[in-house]
């Protein structure tokens, strides 16, 4: 018998034959009392591209909605050149930071540097 997990709570058991039993929370008596005998699980399957976009596009919705995300667009691209709204132009490149390392397989996103209020509070000033 062997265990696999299959997300960082949560792990199936697997038959000696391959076949898979029953999941279980990596809570579960049973399971606790595998790993305190030496046992190891098998890892958990690498994230899949879209496993990793999804996951940026997550993380991104936690601080900024699709329509906050518009309007910062907006106000970037109506911004002259001579108007520096810096505020802005660094959480724009927080979003092009979690797009690089999404599609380099990285899920390890940095916090944006400014929320949304202060972006616009800054825009409002120009």
């Amino acid at each position: 018998m062997n265990y696999k997990l299959v997300s960082q709570n949560a792990a199936i058991r697997l038959e000696d034959d391959g076949s898979s039993h029953f999941s279980c929370s990596v809570d579960d008596p049973e399971y606790v009392k595998w790993i305190s005998e030496g046992n190891t699980p098998l890892p958990l399957d690498p994230p899949t591209p879209s496993d990793i976009l999804g996951m940026a596009e997550e993380h991104v919705s936690r601080y900024f909605s699709p329509m906050r995300l518009l309007q910062m667009k907006v106000w970037l691209d109506a911004a002259s050149e001579d108007a520096s709204i810096p505020k802005l132009a660094a959480v724009n490149a927080w979003l092009t930071s979690v797009t690089t390392r999404a599609f380099q397989g990285d899920t390890n996103f940095d916090v944006p540097p400014h929320a949304f209020e202060e972006v616009l509070a800054e825009a409002m000033s120009l």
